[in-house]
């Protein structure tokens, strides 16, 4: 028995992966692209991001990916993997459809973790195009109870956790990897845990329509072009284009610059309803930005505020 954070111990990777395990979810700190450069080379951004409580950073290189062997178009996969028994621990690979990334515990007895970064399409001779398919990184776990997922999962998910999928508050049964198929009564099950879990697990249904989720989230990009060194530019409600479903009201607005450290956010009014300036961005930089944000909008079911 020992208390791990205090004088003279020795806290090992372990030790620190299982404590940020608990507080980010897997993925990437910031957007990353893949360039198809032509036959089987893929030019890959620089990379940061945590898979199982280990941050990492991986210089910009070009890897090359797996073609078929026959005449013949298929999916492949370009994904992360740390593996703690060997003798390169942290490598970028690929792999051709049918593939399911391995997602064991490697704080605790498993070596290997893999995380996909992106599919791409390819022919004998060469990729196609290639598609992102990371997610990323929160720091959403600590004093949350549980992840809304979809099938196949968007994110890894240890032995034990709660995932919210299709409404119901389930626990994983096994390690999840980001990409795998969500099988009740195979790696997940309903909870039954104790009175608060029960009673999140009858909340997150509507008691109106079960067959629709109380809340619902909605992405959105923007780009721009030739934003001037020093200005603004400002982008009215009615622009954005915010689409409402039906029965639904936006509770949550959250948008963030992803790929242009340069440009700031000011002013956020995401009303779809207000026509005033809704987004400001200012580039403080010293040369024009061309660039994309996003915006997230949780929506809940409107149901919900009757009464209120």
């Amino acid at each position: 028995m020992r208390l791990i954070r205090s004088a003279g111990q020795n806290v090992s990777p372990s030790d620190d992966g299982r404590l940020y395990d608990q507080i980010f979810a897997d993925g990437l700190f910031e957007d990353a692209t893949f360039a198809n450069l032509g036959q089987n080379n893929v030019a890959v951004s620089e990379i940061y991001g945590i898979i199982c409580g280990r941050d990492f950073t991986c210089e910009a290189q070009t890897i090359q990916v797996t073609l078929p062997e026959e005449e013949s178009t298929v999916t492949g996969y370009i994904y992360l993997e740390v593996n703690t028994a060997a003798e390169n621990v942290f490598t970028i690979n690929s792999a051709l459809a049918p593939f399911t990334p391995t997602y064991e515990d490697i704080n605790v007895s498993g070596t290997i973790c893999q995380m996909v970064l992106a599919t791409y399409t390819a022919t004998q001779l060469q990729i196609e195009s290639i598609t992102p398919q990371y997610v990323l990184a929160s720091a959403g776990a600590v004093g949350s109870l549980a992840s809304i997922e979809s099938s196949p999962a968007k994110s890894n998910h240890a032995k034990n956790a709660y995932l919210v999928y299709q409404g119901i508050l389930y626990k994983a049964r096994t390690a999840i990897a980001a990409g795998e198929e969500l099988v009740v009564g195979t790696n997940i099950s309903r909870a039954y845990v104790g009175t608060e879990l029960t009673s999140l697990n009858n909340g997150l249904m509507d008691i109106h329509s079960s067959s629709e989720p109380l809340f619902k989230y909605h992405e959105y990009r923007y780009d721009y072009t030739g934003l001037a060194a020093g200005g603004d530019l400002m982008i009215k409600a009615s622009q954005l284009g915010l689409v409402r479903p039906d029965g639904y009201t936006p509770i949550s607005t959250n948008m963030y610059i992803t790929d242009k450290a340069s440009v700031l956010v000011r002013y956020i009014n995401t009303k779809a309803q207000n026509d005033d300036n809704a987004v400001a961005l200012r580039n403080t930089a010293s040369s024009a930005q061309t660039g994309y944000f996003r915006m997230r909008v949780i929506f809940a079911k409107t149901s919900l505020f009757k009464g209120f």
